[in-house]
């Protein structure tokens, strides 16, 4: 970053609402924000700094600031219940959370530190950042990801993008989602514009295409979901389209492509410095049936492999096992769990390899395709879930809770999160929904609620998720039925029933209690706005669901 300011220092670096902060200011803002840390806080090599801000050109500076002190970054999104924060401040053991309150302190202090870069304290084996995932066990891991990985990652993307000074790259991802790394880091270490979107404009489709538009962007990650609410459209503007987190659509893709935007389709779980592969669309016929991950990125090595570890043919359905610069220290104080998915790599001595969890096949071109999960883990809205973790917040209820388990199933054409449970009481779903939005983010609320006598068992007294029963709008949580009472009521529920694919919406029923989120808001506040001529902000829509 620091070379990149010598050759660029007028170059604007971080767009956000009408803030502009060249590389040069940005620079010498982190400079400052280091020798505050250094200063007050002894920073060595390896500490860990929270940074707990919301996204905007503030969080630029702290996280720069926290990576030139020597120390490395902890992202905590704000936006997360407290229980969960609190968790993740105590298990981590950092040596100062850098909140707004924080940020005051240091900006009240400025005036005395100089503007020159520090001397740097790092190696390149320490660590750059950390950042926790959704854990089996009920709660988050901390992955440890170190400074050779991060590079290595940032730089074989702006080679493969094609990144440079006169690139406009948008920040989509939440900084607790470690696509937020690929994003910033290919933008500052090219001389590209970082440019910054709030919550709310990504929650609106139409505020976020005019965002596009008034920024000038060429760049920008999605997961596919959130692409296909795109596809009618005019973002025309845009160089290049990057989806991760979920499997891509090919009629997506093909449309994507056929529009003379560059598509590329990127694999990595957290544990590998976030991407350790990516494909390049070209529109040829394998895209009508499937979009790779690609081939692996500079300085990774993935096997595909049996239960015995022995590669597997081409073709033949494998364990995904990922070695080379990306793989990441371990899990933070949790040393068991590293020592079960780091293991020996047995073809290359001193090498460690990382068990994704995932499944997938070479093709014959020599591109993977993913092929899903071996474990309970899924992805929602290109959020990597532990199914476990929703699990044991359930059970943490009520003692008339025995069993719970969850399952992501289709519904009306999107993966959705199902809550199973049995019980020696009553349980009423609201409150245990009420609950569950307390300790969990919102991404990893169940949207249907199925209580049953007992959990269905294969021949070996397991659980059989394969048994688990379908759902309905039964299964969603209601309120009392009050039909819509005037034509404009009876054209919104209308709208509800489309996108939520649910029969019979009255008016007291919560959009999000029947299953809704953010992607299918956006779509309400479009169709309603087609059809009645009129705008609902998404505050609102949030206020008032």
């Amino acid at each position: 970053f620091e070379d990149q300011v010598e050759r660029t220092p007028n170059n604007i670096a971080v767009v956000f609402e009408q803030t502009q902060l060249t590389y040069q200011e940005l620079n010498e803002k982190s400079n400052q924000l280091a020798y505050y840390l250094r200063e007050n806080y002894a920073i060595k090599p390896d500490d860990l700094v929270g940074v707990k801000l919301a996204k905007s050109d503030k969080m630029i500076v702290a996280l720069l600031g926290v990576l030139k002190s020597g120390a490395a970054y902890l992202p905590i999104d704000v936006n997360y219940p407290q229980d969960r924060i609190t968790y993740i401040e105590q298990d981590c053991r950092c040596k100062i959370v850098l909140d707004e309150e924080e940020m005051m302190l240091c900006n009240l202090e400025r005036y005395k530190y100089g503007n020159e870069n520090p001397d740097p304290i790092n190696q390149s084996g320490d660590l750059a950042y950390v950042i926790y995932t959704s854990g089996s066990t009920g709660q988050p891991k901390g992955v440890m990801v170190e400074h050779s990985s991060n590079v290595n990652m940032s730089l074989d993307q702006i080679k493969t993008f094609g990144i440079t000074e006169n690139d406009k790259v948008v920040w989509f991802a939440s900084v607790a989602f470690d696509a937020s790394i690929s994003e910033i880091m290919m933008s500052l270490y090219s001389g590209a514009a970082l440019c910054i979107p709030s919550e709310e404009t990504i929650k609106d489709k139409e505020a976020f295409v005019e965002f596009l538009k008034q920024t000038q962007s060429t760049v920008v990650t999605f997961p596919p979901s959130y692409l296909a609410l795109l596809s009618n459209e005019d973002i025309s503007g845009l160089r290049c389209i990057i989806t991760a987190g979920e499997s891509a659509d090919p009629g997506t893709a093909m449309r994507v492509t056929a529009s003379g935007i560059a598509y590329y389709n990127a694999y990595g779980p957290t544990e590998c410095a976030v991407c350790v592969s990516i494909y390049q669309s070209t529109g040829n016929a394998v895209e009508k049936r499937v979009i790779p991950i690609g081939k692996p990125i500079s300085n990774t090595q993935i096997y595909i492999l049996d239960d015995s570890l022995q590669i597997v043919p081409i073709g033949t359905l494998g364990k995904l096992f990922v070695s080379g610069a990306g793989v990441a220290r371990g899990y933070l104080n949790k040393p068991e769990f590293t020592q079960e998915k780091f293991i020996a790599n047995p073809f290359i001595e001193g090498e460690r390899m990382y068990d994704t969890g995932d499944l997938g096949r070479w093709l014959s071109d020599g591109n993977i395709e993913f092929m899903g999960r071996k474990d309970h883990q899924v992805k929602i809205r290109g959020f990597r879930i532990e199914l476990g973790e929703i699990e044991n917040a359930i059970l943490q209820y009520s003692e008339d809770l025995k069993q719970a388990v969850v399952e992501a199933k289709e519904s009306n054409q999107e993966k959705v999160l199902i809550a199973y449970f049995t019980t020696d009481g009553s349980i009423d779903k609201s409150e245990l929904r009420s609950f569950l939005q307390g300790r969990l983010p919102d991404y990893m609320v169940p949207a249907f609620y199925v209580e049953l006598e007992e959990l269905p068992l294969t021949p070996n007294g397991k659980i059989d998720r394969k048994a688990l029963p379908g759902v309905d709008g039964e299964d969603l949580i209601r309120n009392q039925y009050v039909a819509p009472r005037n034509e404009t009521e009876e054209k919104l529920a209308a709208i509800w029933q489309q996108v939520l694919g649910i029969e019979k919406i009255g008016v007291t029923d919560s959009f999000f209690e029947l299953g809704g989120h953010s992607l299918s808001v956006a779509q309400v506040i479009n169709r309603t706005h087609k059809q009645f001529g009129k705008t609902i902000t998404i505050k609102l829509f949030f206020e008032s669901p």
